[in-house]
């Protein structure tokens, strides 16, 4: 949300006359200016110690401010006037190169924003912030966050936020029209999109006001069971064309008919098949695996 206007929109950076400057756009070729990519004059001193010793990187640790000798100053405000004046905005632009990079820097400028209009109005700021999106740092995050489960669990995942995850995710009503989009599926997506958010509220910095407000938008999804009783005929003529295919068919329609084991998980035991493990059962005529 952009102060000036009230009016939410994308953060973008145009390049006038061999320099980059900030805007936020908000749609049919309408542009708020925030400011130079690399303006020619540092924030002051005390803004930023206000800012930045208030907002916490995404892994939970704080900014520290240090003094011109490198030493940790204590206290929220520093003292100004005990500071030697020519080299402050050379210490600062060191300070913020080494501790945040432009993406970072945005978000603390967003919060100081918020945290202002609070203040002013008395009133607390909708939590529009960064949005949730899906993109090619995040999915390498996701599958890291999934070290350890089934590959395949894992892959099904990032496909189904793959297909779905194609619009940014700012409110509620965002989430609601992702899943009005999904046709089939919607059990994987809600499993999918729940894990995304708590990757973001990790790894991210996700607020736990938003993280919440935006889990709770996934709507219901209830799995119908089959209920289905096939006749005697039917019986009879499936097993007549299970007999007809391959052996290697047969056998894994047969291991799905007489376990509780998924066809997928029958197939990878059969693709990795490997006879030296089986033995036999201490009771009856079968073999263990």
């Amino acid at each position: 949300m952009y102060p000036r206007c009230g009016g939410v929109g994308y953060e973008k950076v145009k390049v006038v006359k061999g320099r980059r400057y900030r805007y936020v756009y908000h749609g049919h070729g309408r542009f708020c200016y925030l400011g130079a990519v690399e303006p020619f004059r540092a924030p002051s001193y005390r803004l930023l110690s206000t800012v930045i010793q208030s907002y916490p990187r995404p892994n939970g640790a704080g900014f520290k401010l240090l003094l011109m000798n490198g030493e940790p100053r204590a206290g929220f405000e520093p003292a100004i006037s005990a500071l030697p004046i020519p080299d402050t905005n050379k210490t600062i632009n060191n300070s913020l190169s080494q501790a945040i990079d432009i993406g970072m820097l945005s978000s603390v400028l967003a919060e100081a924003v918020k945290i202002a209009l609070e203040r002013l109005t008395g009133e607390r700021v909708g939590s529009g912030g960064l949005p949730v999106v899906w993109n090619s740092e995040v999915r390498e995050t996701f599958v890291k966050h999934l070290t350890g489960r089934d590959p395949s669990y894992v892959k099904d995942l990032v496909s189904t936020l793959d297909r779905h995850m194609t619009e940014p995710i700012r409110s509620p009503r965002d989430v609601l029209d992702m899943f009005s989009r999904c046709g089939r599926g919607r059990d994987h997506l809600a499993k999918a999109f729940k894990i995304l958010l708590k990757v973001y509220r990790i790894y991210y910095g996700l607020p736990r006001d938003r993280y919440e407000e935006l889990k709770e938008a996934v709507p219901t999804v209830r799995v119908r069971a089959d209920r289905h009783v096939p006749s005697e005929e039917e019986i009879v003529e499936t097993f007549r064309k299970v007999g007809e295919l391959p052996v290697e068919f047969q056998a894994v329609y047969n291991v799905v008919l007489e376990s509780p084991s998924r066809p997928t998980h029958v197939v990878q035991v059969l693709k990795t098949w490997d006879e030296r493990r089986l033995r036999k059962a201490k009771t009856g005529e079968f073999y263990i695996y």
